[in-house]
């Protein structure tokens, strides 16, 4: 179960360079409002899948979406974020694609969230996703703890693509099912 002792909301939260190994910017989202923590109903979930982004997951809201391309040490990128919030709960997905030779690693995704979100690292396993017969993505699965936030999430790596989604309750409320209904819904398919 990820829960945490009574505790405060908190307005926004700075993450940055959010899920990506390389620091090409602060990444400033907005992940919970202060207010109520329980989940909302089943029937407010909405699935998912932003048109040509190659995933589809169920979300508790529609997310807000931003993107962003640049150069960071020397390799260029585009990337796309999203974030889906109600009060108390979050989900935040980064898509980012490198231009040219990069060297992207799933631990490098996980190591900047648990950094930026001044956490601790309670778990981390490989998690490759197989999309069909012969066809899989390598990747991890990894749990964070804060003073404030207990997070899931994935990175995946598929090529000079990076992708990684993050599931986050506050203090004070228990997200487990909002959490593990997030990553079981969550599927990758070729963009």
């Amino acid at each position: 179960m990820i829960s945490r002792k009574n505790g405060r909301g908190c307005r926004a939260a700075l993450w940055e360079s959010y899920l990506t190994g390389r620091r090409f910017g602060a990444l400033l989202v907005a992940l919970m409002v202060v207010g109520s923590a329980s989940a909302r109903a089943q029937s407010d979930w909405i699935t998912y899948t932003p048109q040509d982004k190659g995933f589809t997951l169920e979300l508790p809201a529609t997310p807000q979406e931003s993107s962003n391309s640049g150069t960071e040490s020397g390799v260029a990128f585009d990337s796309n974020s999203y974030v889906a919030s109600i009060p108390g709960f979050a989900v935040v997905i980064n898509d980012t694609v490198y231009r040219s030779a990069a060297d992207p690693r799933p631990e490098m995704a996980r190591d900047s969230f648990v950094s930026g979100l001044q956490g601790r690292l309670i778990a981390s396993r490989d998690h490759p996703y197989e999309r069909g017969p012969g066809d899989v993505v390598s990747g991890i699965e990894y749990t964070v703890q804060s003073s404030r936030f207990a997070c899931r999430g994935y990175a995946h790596v598929d090529g000079l693509r990076m992708i990684g989604l993050v599931a986050c309750g506050v203090d004070g409320a228990d997200h487990t099912s909002d959490i593990e209904r997030v990553l079981a819904s969550y599927k990758i398919s070729r963009r």
